[in-house]
């Protein structure tokens, strides 16, 4: 899967830090500049881990990536010469 490239900036200083190893611990939203709760985990870019969004993020982050899935599928398709309009029988 190539890149991710999305407008949301990640501050994975934020990211989670469980040097203990306990079950519970804090994670807040790992976007630049918010200080929410980081209700959501999801995976994160390739190579990151888990990040942590909040319900705002989290909405702008999935809209982003489906944004980027639908671009690669566009892509694909036309390298595949599917773009074109299909060709009728004679009948």
């Amino acid at each position: 899967m190539p890149e991710l490239k999305q407008n949301l900036k990640l501050d994975f200083s934020k990211a989670p830090k469980d040097p203990e190893g306990k079950a519970h611990f804090e994670h807040w939203c790992m976007a630049e500049g918010c200080h929410c709760w980081g209700d959501f985990g999801l995976a994160g870019p390739k190579g990151k881990g888990r990040i942590y969004l909040c319900a705002a993020h989290r909405a702008q982050w999935l809209t982003e990536l489906e944004e980027q899935k639908q671009k690669e599928r566009a892509e694909r398709a036309h390298l595949a010469g599917k773009d074109e309009p299909e060709q009728g029988g004679l009948f």
